[in-house]
């Protein structure tokens, strides 16, 4: 209960409240309460956003000395405790900038949902969350991770619905080449639906932008890959035929005018 942890003393920018701030604004949305979950995802984005700042001022001197001694390597720290003491904060930085990118992009797919169009300031703003989440998860996995690829493809397939299709390509390809480049500690179910998600968002962006058969191509992969899917993925498989059909229509279409 979000008014238990603040009357126990708990601050707005705790790990616990935006964890529970998240939680409770998701609850709202899907109980129709829009106007009251968004306010609480903004809550929750506001609070995590401070108590990363806070946490990074007060202990900048030993984030560096952290930084400074993994380049070094294990090594160059004599003293046990002290290591120990270092992989805690590392790991409560990591914490932090996990959780302020997981309020910011709940935060963005509800202003997509609920306040469309996405053409408009809620777009635009999703936007800005989505790459700020982005940011944060290359910070957190600078070898690359899972998060990161579906971050890339939330970014693309918004970037399409702009109309800002040039980027939408740049975004899912590199998320489709971080999904192969990862694919090897994947479950494989898991690679197949992202993999499919990011190719769908693919066809259609090429097809909009007239590279019918690009277009085609990526359709046609995310089909082959939809068919492979364990069963109550069938929405996948749907999205991957209407893509083609998408596709299919545009190239009647340029026929017929030709």
């Amino acid at each position: 209960n979000l008014q238990d942890l603040l009357l126990a003393g708990l601050t707005v920018r705790d790990p616990a409240v935006v964890e529970t701030s998240v939680r409770l604004g998701n609850l709202l949305l899907s109980n129709g309460r829009v106007e009251a979950g968004l306010a609480g995802l903004e809550f929750a984005v506001d609070g995590a956003s401070a108590g990363l700042a806070e946490f990074e001022a007060e202990e900048a001197d030993s984030l560096r000395l952290a930084e400074l001694l993994a380049e070094l390597g294990p090594q160059a720290v004599r003293d046990a405790a002290e290591a120990g003491n270092l992989q805690r904060l590392q790991a409560k930085l990591k914490e932090r900038r996990a959780l302020l990118g997981l309020a910011q992009s709940n935060l963005a797919k509800a202003l997509l949902h609920f306040s469309p169009p996405a053409g408009g300031k809620s777009g635009t703003r999703a936007l800005d969350l989505l790459r700020s989440s982005l940011a944060l998860a290359r910070q957190t996995y600078p070898g690359g991770h899972e998060n990161v690829a579906c971050l890339l493809n939330d970014i693309g397939a918004l970037l399409c619905r702009l109309n800002r299709l040039d980027e939408a390509v740049e975004s899912l390809e590199a998320a489709l080449r971080m999904i192969e480049q990862l694919s090897a500690g994947w479950a494989e179910a898991s690679q197949r639906q992202l993999m499919c998600a990011a190719l769908c968002n693919l066809g259609e962006a090429e097809a909009r932008r007239g590279r019918d058969g690009q277009a085609a191509r990526a359709c046609q992969r995310a089909m082959e890959l939809a068919r492979k899917l364990p069963a109550g993925e069938e929405d996948l498989l749907d999205r991957a035929h209407y893509c083609m059909a998408f596709v299919e229509r545009l190239l009647e279409t340029g026929s017929a005018a030709g």
